[in-house]
C-alpha cells in the first residue's frame, strides 16, 4: 500500500500532464481532459486533482474513504450563523478517521483559505491532514502572496482554537510551472519554507 503522500504526489504528477481536448494525442495516457472556456482556454478546478487521487486510491491504496464527509463541527458560514460542513475526501483507516484532505484551485480570497484550515486542523484531534492547493501561473509574486494567506489562515485558527488538534501538511501544484512544493506546519503553528518534491524536467 502507498502511503497518504505518495498517492497524493503520484496524482499531482499525473495531475500536471493532464490536456485539454484541443491538446491530446495518440501519446495522451488519460481519459480525463480540462474543459474549455468560452475563449477557448483550460478551465482549471480542483475537481480533475479530486478525481484523479481518488483514482489512485482506489488502484493502489487500502484505505476505505469517503467524498464530501459531513464535518464533526460546525463553522461560521457566509451568514455568520455556525453550520456543519463537508471534507472533500476522507480516508480511513481501521474503521476511523485518519487523513482529511481538502483541495482548492486558484488564487482565492483569504476567507477560503481560512475556513479550510479551521475545518482540518479544528475538526478532529490526533489527525494528519493535508491541504491540496492548484494554481495554474504562479510567479514570485503568486507564491508569495498565497504563502501570506497560509500564514494568515494559520493565525485565523489561533485566534478560534488554544492549540491545534490535528497536523497539517501542504502540498502547492504550479501546472504552467510543472513543480510540486510541500510545506509543513508545526505544532506551534509556524509555517516552513517550501520544499520542492518534483520538478518537471522533460
Amino acid at each position: 500500500m502507498e502511503n497518504v503522500e505518495e498517492l497524493i504526489l503520484a496524482s499531482l504528477k499525473e495531475l500536471l500532464e493532464l490536456k485539454s481536448i484541443t491538446e491530446v494525442d495518440g501519446e495522451t495516457k488519460s481519459k480525463l481532459i480540462y474543459p474549455l472556456k468560452r475563449d477557448g482556454t483550460r478551465r482549471i478546478s480542483k475537481q480533475e486533482a479530486k478525481l484523479i487521487f481518488v483514482k489512485h486510491i482506489e488502484q493502489y491504496g487500502d484505505y476505505y474513504y469517503s467524498v464530501e464527509a459531513p464535518t464533526r463541527n460546525k463553522y461560521p458560514s457566509a451568514g455568520s450563523i455556525p453550520m456543519l460542513g463537508s471534507i472533500d475526501v476522507c480516508l480511513y483507516e481501521d474503521a476511523n478517521r485518519k487523513h482529511l484532505i481538502e483541495f482548492l484551485a486558484l488564487n482565492q480570497k483569504q476567507i477560503s483559505y481560512s475556513k479550510i484550515f479551521e475545518k482540518l486542523y479544528c475538526d478532529q484531534e490526533g489527525l494528519n491532514n493535508y491541504f491540496i492547493h492548484i494554481l495554474q501561473k504562479a510567479n514570485k509574486s503568486t507564491i508569495m502572496n498565497v504563502e501570506i494567506k497560509y500564514s494568515e489562515a494559520i493565525e485565523s485558527v489561533r485566534e478560534k482554537q488554544t492549540t491545534f488538534l490535528s497536523c497539517l501538511k501542504i502540498f502547492l501544484c504550479e501546472i504552467d510551472e510543472k513543480r510540486i512544493s510541500m510545506y509543513e506546519i508545526d505544532e506551534s503553528g509556524t509555517l516552513s519554507s517550501a520544499h520542492e518534491v518534483y520538478k518537471w524536467e522533460g
